[in-house]
């Protein structure tokens, strides 16, 4: 087995920036968001646990 997951950290700030530049900033998802939202309870707390900077999932949330 790997020791990878000992360095996640790290991995995550060596790529992140790559990330954020290759993720587009328009938000395909937002017919499966509004489906979800759609169901979830009022005012309930949400957790995005996806990968990436959290824009636009975490923007469109708030």
């Amino acid at each position: 087995m790997s020791d990878a997951h000992k360095d996640i950290i790290g991995l995550y700030h060596r790529h992140a920036n790559a990330w954020i530049q290759r993720r587009s900033t328009q938000l395909f998802e937002q017919s499966w968001l509004d489906r979800f939202l759609s169901v979830a309870v009022k005012d309930a707390t949400l957790l995005d646990v996806g990968c990436g900077a959290g824009a636009p999932f975490a923007q469109y949330l708030s």
